[in-house]
């Protein structure tokens, strides 16, 4: 079985799976551009921009729209995920 790892799609977010990625192996779960853009965030993007081997796309996408999208903004789709 293989490990699914989510974080909010903002900087910090990619740097804490990238930390988790150093010590296990992991699947992003809905970690993707779409599930991004999917997301209802309003709040602006800040930090340093860290660039995740699995995210290329994700972060060009987050770097230009400059809108950090956290979990609670995703809810309802990974409630569906987890409901089974």
């Amino acid at each position: 079985m293989t490990l699914q790892a989510r974080a909010d799609f903002d900087w910090a977010g990619l740097r804490i799976l990238s930390t988790l990625g150093e010590a296990v192996e992991f699947m992003p779960w809905r970690m993707g551009v779409e599930d991004y853009f999917g997301g209802s965030g309003t709040r602006q993007l800040t930090g340093r921009p860290h660039q995740p081997s699995w995210a290329g796309e994700l972060v060009e996408a987050m770097a230009e729209r400059q809108i950090a999208v956290h979990e609670e903004d995703l809810i309802e789709n990974l409630i569906k995920d987890l409901s089974w």
